[in-house]
């Protein structure tokens, strides 16, 4: 995204979190995805849980989410919890360039689904403290909104989130140069 359109779109997110009124702004490309979770991390008070598929890097593995992310994990009252769809191993989790940049922090949790509960899940999410969200309604498309204010909808999706990590297989991060090894 050429700068003049990333800095656009933050100010419509910065907008939008302001006001807190429900209404979906569009969140499609990898790169309004990125400036979002980006802003998420940024901006969250509580919680951010994340639902992918692809965990792409070019999303979650930016600079500026790495050093968002890590500034929002460093108030221990803060948690990120991440699920996979699909096998991964330890190891390939742990090499994503967010996992690495976080560390083992005690507030940070990765899970992954087997194929089978993978095959059940329809669609991919994340979602902030409990009324702000990106929304991408078919796992296998990209069409995807984002929502600041949204308490009743985002709290549907905390409570998919938490009923499949009950499911899920906890991922063992393991990075040793991080502070909190």
């Amino acid at each position: 995204m050429p700068e003049e359109l990333d800095a656009e779109y933050r100010h419509l997110i910065d907008r939008q979190l302001t006001k807190r009124n429900g209404t979906a702004i569009p969140c499609a490309t990898p790169l309004t995805a990125r400036v979002l979770i980006e802003e998420m991390f940024r901006n969250a008070k509580r919680a951010v849980r994340v639902m992918a598929g692809e965990f792409n890097p070019q999303v979650y593995g930016s600079p500026l989410a790495i050093s968002f992310a890590t500034q929002f994990l460093a108030d221990p009252e803060h948690s990120l919890q991440i699920v996979f769809e699909g096998e991964v191993s330890d190891a390939a989790v742990s090499d994503h360039p967010l996992v690495r940049g976080i560390g083992q922090a005690p507030n940070f949790q990765v899970f992954a689904v087997d194929r089978k509960l993978a095959a059940k899940i329809k669609c991919h999410f994340s979602v902030m403290d409990g009324d702000s969200y990106r929304f991408e309604g078919d796992k296998n498309g990209h069409a995807a909104v984002a929502v600041f204010g949204d308490n009743v909808f985002a709290e549907g999706l905390i409570e998919y989130f938490e009923a499949v990590v009950k499911r899920a297989r906890r991922i063992n991060v393991k990075i040793f140069d991080r502070a909190y090894a």
